[in-house]
């Protein structure tokens, strides 16, 4: 019997189709291999771009925003004759932004001012502190006497000015002879010596954002020295081994706190600047500034120095490593 003739088209495309069928089907797979090696090229970019913006940041702020006290305490003082001659001789009109007692950034962020320092502050002290004294406890409570000692001075001097305006001064309205009641009827208080709260505040604020930060200048050196230690102190191995864990794993958010620390400081030297510029005496500036840089110089570079004193809690950074 003869047998069926198969299709012309069949039969001469059936060993070209399975080739072009096999090119075909690698097609989207190095379409996909390159549009893979594309996005890994381009988020490395990124990452770098990224990087780059992150290290400038830290950069300013380590060398222009948290420059050393010493070197803030002139400009300050500089800066306060300044404006307040400014301000006293009316060169600038008071009709600015800043110039309104209720502006967004004197109601929320000056009016809590030392409870924006704490929330950013404390967990750097923390982190910081947890690193370079290994989770140490009794060591990691000395740092935080700090931040807890920062907090009574702010206390007691805002209080005391608190005190020295209400007694020197009267309301608008006889019948109230306190300066809250004399505020919350809507009414104005006179004549009182007003030591500039938001002066020693902001100002007492920065100079503890500053020392307390410190630290971190020497971030990456700390845990070249922990690696050093390690390789020549066997016997504490494990020690510098748990140390250097937790270096790694908080230097991230250590980072990211420092960089919130320097955005807090730039808003609270604005601030102080429209302090300067906008109110409040000469004279009572002046006074709180005094204020808020004997209380540096009292626990800084006094208090917190002295090695020798069974009460002094350390200067940041001092640790049991």
């Amino acid at each position: 019997m003869v047998s069926p003739r198969r299709p012309l088209n069949e039969a001469q495309t059936s060993p070209k189709s399975t080739k072009n069928d096999s090119y075909k089907s690698n097609l989207p797979t190095k379409k996909r291999n390159q549009e893979n090696s594309n996005k890994k090229s381009f988020d490395c970019n990124q990452q770098s771009v990224m990087g780059f913006f992150y290290s400038f940041i830290i950069y300013v702020i380590k060398r222009i925003v948290l420059c050393p006290v010493n070197i803030k305490v002139g400009i300050y003082l500089m800066t306060l004759i300044l404006f307040s001659l400014i301000k006293d001789f009316k060169i600038i009109p008071s009709t600015y932004y800043l110039a309104y007692k209720q502006n967004i950034f004197n109601k929320y962020f000056v009016k809590f001012g030392w409870g924006w320092t704490l929330a950013i502050l404390t967990p750097f002290v923390l982190m910081t502190s947890s690193v370079y004294n290994c989770f140490n406890l009794v060591s990691m409570k000395n740092h935080l006497i700090r931040i807890f000692m920062a907090t009574i001075f702010w206390f007691t001097f805002t209080s005391i000015f608190e005190y020295i305006d209400n007694q020197t001064g009267s309301c608008s309205k006889n019948e109230f002879k306190s300066k809250l009641l004399c505020k919350t009827n809507k009414h104005e208080w006179l004549n009182g010596f007003d030591i500039s709260g938001h002066t020693f505040l902001l100002m007492h604020s920065l100079f503890v954002m500053n020392e307390e930060s410190t630290v971190f200048s020497s971030w990456t050196n700390f845990y070249e020295s922990l690696e050093k230690r390690e390789n020549l102190e066997s016997s504490n191995e494990r020690f510098y081994r748990k140390a250097k864990i937790l270096h790694n794993k908080l230097s991230p958010f250590i980072k990211f706190n420092y960089i919130l620390i320097g955005l807090l400081s730039i808003l609270w030297e604005v601030m102080l600047l429209s302090t300067y510029l906008f109110f409040h005496s000469m004279l009572h500036k002046l006074l709180a500034a005094f204020c808020a840089i004997g209380v540096w110089f009292l626990t800084y570079k006094n208090w917190y120095a002295d090695k020798n004193s069974m009460l002094s809690p350390g200067l940041p950074g001092e640790n049991s490593i």
